[in-house]
């Protein structure tokens, strides 16, 4: 008979630590999922600042490259009016004096050819 008592007893004790184990597994379980969600929201508003961060760099960077570009095409087509300008100069030069242009011509030559020695 004692044992009876003992063995129920037991049960009980047993079935309230079933009891209290599953309570904190479930409080365990709880903090999982809200530490999960938290961590969701801080990985997504980092995500979404990390990529309006890359957003703005890209835009940044787009516009820059696009200014240079402009102010290339901007130097190239100045350069290229100097120089139409400079050929027709020149043109009109050797025309006027036909043993100038000879004379440049030659001394180009000779210049290149002094180069061409050294290198």
């Amino acid at each position: 008979m004692l044992n009876g008592l003992l063995g129920s007893s037991k049960s009980i004790d047993l079935g309230r630590e079933i009891a209290g184990i599953r309570a904190d597994l479930s409080d365990v379980v709880d903090r999982v999922v809200r530490m999960t969600e938290a961590t969701q929201r801080q990985l997504r508003s980092g995500a979404s600042s990390g990529a309006s961060s890359l957003s703005d760099a890209r835009d940044h960077l787009t516009g820059t490259a696009q200014g240079l570009l402009d102010r290339g095409r901007d130097w190239l087509g100045v350069t290229e009016d100097e120089l139409s300008r400079n050929v027709k100069r020149a043109r009109t030069t050797v025309e006027r004096n036909p043993l100038l242009g000879i004379a440049i011509a030659a001394g180009i030559g000779f210049l290149l050819g002094l180069s061409a020695k050294r290198g």
